[in-house]
């Protein structure tokens, strides 16, 4: 059974539980925060406590990006679709009749496209918005200026109408008699969240399981034989379970990629090689490979070993190291930094996503993608995916390249060419 950490404004609590109520083999731990501040507090306690996160909005997950420098543990948070924020405004349009310009929608920003209302409404349609920038919402007292805007402009009589995602504000927007609408994500958007994030979770479980080579050397005439004392007594101080291979004048460990991790804390520092270099008195150095075989990891970690100076990890797609502090990563056939920010510039995506998209299509081993594969990889929703393909084709970084369909059944899918 997967454990999910659900970490929600509290306000929003209530509709999650409804949408995750019959689903089984799961346990959520509910996690409710009251201010921003609690966010990384909670996040920080159940990180290893739990499977992933299932976050309650983008807010969430970008409170969490700007206070940690990591976050380890798998976690997707939950979106509101064009699709869902359309049939929202269609059914107030068709109760109650509806005047656009004349209702705030705090949640429009240019990282949502301002959910493509720019490209249908004239300058005097639109709603008012708190502001174009995502980033000015990342602050402590954030609810209370939320509150001061949307009162505002309803002590200025220019709205009718309050639609707003943050729900720790919509209380105190309606005891002050302001016409408010929350809007969150239906319930078949959060299930699709959860399915991303249990794959994403499995995912993770077989990379950690997936076989890891050290191949070790140092630079005195020690015999290996003292080496592989000190090793065992790593390996009990520390609750590490190597095998462990005398293949004089050098050492191959055998580990998981998820113990690796652990112990290099995340390929910045290789605690082994220090402590045999602490206790041998010489200088050892440890190369790790990763692969999809037990060859291709031997032959990855012989590489790493060549390297001049240091602890390094080969992956599939990296050189990461010396592990000293920092980490260095080098990517190997990705574009330039100028290159990307070129890109980003014109899809409006950032220098992030366009990373991500890039080690997805590495992982996928192709240029081609769909969008449910690229939200597998990304840990974002379906929808999500579509609007960042939209994006890309849009500034021609992307074209449809054909159109699959199963078994001749049911609607095609379309499928991508990225040139990122």
């Amino acid at each position: 059974m997967h454990r999910i950490g659900v970490l929600t404004a509290f306000h929003s609590q209530a509709y999650i539980e409804k949408a995750v109520s019959e689903i089984e083999n799961i346990e959520f731990i509910f996690l409710p925060y009251e201010r921003p501040s609690q966010i990384s507090e909670l996040y920080q306690k159940y990180e290893y406590k739990v499977d992933g996160f299932l976050l309650s909005g983008i807010y969430t997950q970008s409170v969490l990006s700007q206070e940690l420098q990591h976050v380890s543990v798998p976690s997707v948070y939950l979106d509101v679709s064009e699709g869902d924020f359309y049939q929202e405004l269609f059914n107030i349009a068709r109760t109650n009749g509806l005047n656009v310009s004349r209702t705030i929608i705090d949640f429009l920003t240019i990282e949502n496209n301002y959910m493509g209302l720019k490209q249908i409404l004239t300058k005097d349609e639109r709603p008012y918005t708190y502001s174009n920038e995502f980033t000015d919402y990342l602050h402590e007292d954030v609810y209370e200026r939320l509150i001061e805007f949307h009162v505002s402009l309803w002590e200025k009589g220019l709205v009718d109408l309050s639609i707003t995602r943050m729900s720790n504000v919509v209380d105190e927007l309606k005891s002050r008699g302001i016409h408010t609408l929350f809007l969150f994500p239906s319930e078949a958007s959060i299930q699709d969240s959860i399915r991303t994030l249990i794959h994403q979770i499995q995912e993770l479980k077989l990379l950690n399981n997936q076989t890891v080579v050290g191949h070790l050397s140092g630079k005195q005439d020690q015999t290996n034989q003292i080496r592989i004392e000190y090793i065992k007594q790593f390996e009990q101080k520390y609750g590490y379970s190597f095998l462990i291979h005398n293949k004089y004048p050098e050492l191959e460990i055998i580990t998981t990629y998820g113990e690796l991790k652990q112990m290099t804390s995340d390929f910045t520092s290789c605690s082994l090689s220090i402590f045999l270099s602490e206790q041998l008195q010489e200088q050892m150095h440890v190369g790790w490979g990763t692969g999809k075989s037990l060859l291709q990891a031997r032959l990855h970690a012989e590489t790493a070993s060549r390297q001049e100076q240091g602890s390094y990890v080969l992956t599939e797609s990296d050189l990461i190291g010396p592990m000293q502090g920092m980490p260095t990563t080098v990517n190997r056939d990705f574009p330039a930094g100028d290159q990307l920010m070129n890109m980003s510039e014109q899809s409006g995506l950032t220098i992030l996503q366009l990373q991500k998209i890039q080690a997805a299509l590495k992982r996928v081993g192709s240029d081609v993608i769909s969008s449910e594969e690229l939200a597998f990889y990304l840990g974002v929703t379906i929808r999500s995916a579509n609007r960042i393909l939209k994006k890309l084709e849009e500034a021609n970084l992307a074209e449809v390249s054909l159109k699959r369909q199963e078994r001749l059944r049911g609607r095609p899918k379309k499928i991508y060419k990225i040139k990122v």
